[in-house]
């Protein structure tokens, strides 16, 4: 993910440039991403208030209440219509009179299902009746009452949904760029100072030369957001067979699939953290740093780990061009690519790792590693997968292709080339 936000930051300084206005760019950026956390904590709030008065409610005292005024309030604007039963009622408590207005636990208008609808019918038929209805109090604060303190399952359901969707998104972007800018910026303003002229070094893996398999980061990952999934889908999870007692089952079958959904989160993580504990060492080491186009492309590919659980490895370079047009999704072309496959030499490894060559002739009509505009790029991509009967290993690391070297200089030496095409950090 890292990588994600030095693209931004880069971007965001080739639009706008200049010191202030990056700062500017970034608040922005910072912005929207605390935008989306702050919708999704907002919701996850609404959703754990609803659950707490529910709790409550359960055991307040019944009595009666005659309704002095009832009316259904409705809102529209361009997503539809929202509507919100309102009362107005009386009730006696422990000798004392008292006036209520709380209908249901749910606060405000929405059109989530037909309670609203239907609890102002069943309200309004009541008042034309002069019939008495049901309100719940709270016996150590007698002032508080309602009249239905069921559960309402779905809005709990549409309330989980946002949170996850919003404040996932907003909270793990938040943390990218936070780390993007403490940890990445400072590292490839270093580089760029040191190697002003080799913009393929501004990235601290190619300039060292030594790429690491970043599973245990993967997995770190994956089990923060299998930790957020069940804790904010907890409630419909514990909730689902009040769910499935209420008219309209179909929203219980939400609930479900968020379990159903975390479930598999959480074999995926169990996985990837296991991958990682076997293989987190693996790495891939460039030899022609950085390869050219028509040139060789040689490393050396370390499995470092529990290789003796693997048979086959197949590597594979490809060259893919990521086109975004508009509002569209980002669309990848792949341009080249090759793959050879290897058979793990146990006999001539070491206990817990295996060196394997690598090496591809990359043709001279392919396109270079081309970052200078998001919208429209070409990267180059190592892809290494190895498996057995009980493992299935995947690897990726990109790596650097550069123009062809230019003409002889005078000296008889190989010139560096004059079009390269990644983008500088600043």
């Amino acid at each position: 993910m890292l990588p994600v936000v030095s693209k931004i930051v880069g971007h965001v300084k080739g639009i706008v440039g200049g010191f202030f206005l990056l700062v500017i760019g970034l608040v922005v950026l910072l912005g929207l991403t605390l935008g989306f956390a702050a919708c999704g904590a907002w919701m996850g709030y609404e959703g754990g208030r609803l659950l707490a008065d529910y709790v409550r409610a359960r055991h307040w005292v019944e009595v009666a209440a005659h309704i002095e005024a009832v009316d259904l309030a409705c809102s529209c604007d361009g997503d539809g219509c929202a509507a919100r039963a309102i009362c107005t009622y009386r009730y006696a408590f422990d000798g004392r009179e008292y006036q209520g207005k709380r209908v249901g636990l749910s606060r405000g208008a929405d059109n989530i299902d037909s309670w609203q609808k239907a609890t102002y019918t069943r309200l309004k038929q009541a008042f034309e009746e002069g019939r008495p209805v049901t309100c719940f109090v709270d016996p150590a604060q007698p002032t508080r009452a309602v009249l239905d303190r069921q559960l309402r399952y779905p809005l709990l359901v549409f309330q989980t949904a946002f949170a996850l969707v919003f404040g996932l998104v907003g909270l793990s972007f938040t943390i990218v760029c936070l780390l993007g800018v403490i940890l990445d910026e400072p590292r490839e303003r270093r580089l760029k100072k040191a190697y002003p002229n080799q913009p393929w070094k501004h990235k601290p893996d190619w300039a060292a030369g030594i790429l690491p398999s970043r599973l245990r980061r993967r997995a770190a990952w994956l089990w923060f957001v299998t930790i957020y999934w069940f804790l904010v889908s907890l409630p419909t999870t514990v909730f689902l067979p009040t769910g499935l007692r209420q008219p309209d089952k179909l929203w219980a079958v939400g609930g479900a699939v968020y379990l159903l959904i975390g479930t598999i989160l959480l074999m995926v993580a169990i996985r990837w953290r296991s991958l990682a504990r076997r293989f987190d060492a693996s790495r891939l080491e460039l030899e022609t740093n950085p390869a050219e186009v028509g040139g060789d492309f040689r490393a050396r590919l370390v499995l470092a780990g529990d290789v003796a659980s693997l048979e086959r490895v197949s590597i594979t370079l490809r060259s893919r061009h990521h086109l975004s047009q508009g509002e569209e999704s980002d669309v990848k072309r792949t341009l080249w690519e090759q793959t050879t496959e290897f058979e793990v030499p146990r006999s001539r490894c070491d206990p817990g790792e295996v060196a394997l060559p690598v090496h591809f002739q990359i043709p001279a009509t392919c396109r270079p590693t081309d970052e200078s505009s998001y919208r429209d790029r070409v990267t180059w991509h190592l892809t290494v997968k190895a498996c057995s009967s009980r493992t299935k290993l995947k690897l990726k690391f990109e790596v650097p292709v550069i123009e062809a070297a230019g003409e002889p200089t005078s000296e008889g030496a190989v010139g560096p080339s004059d079009k390269v095409y990644l983008r500088p950090s600043g």
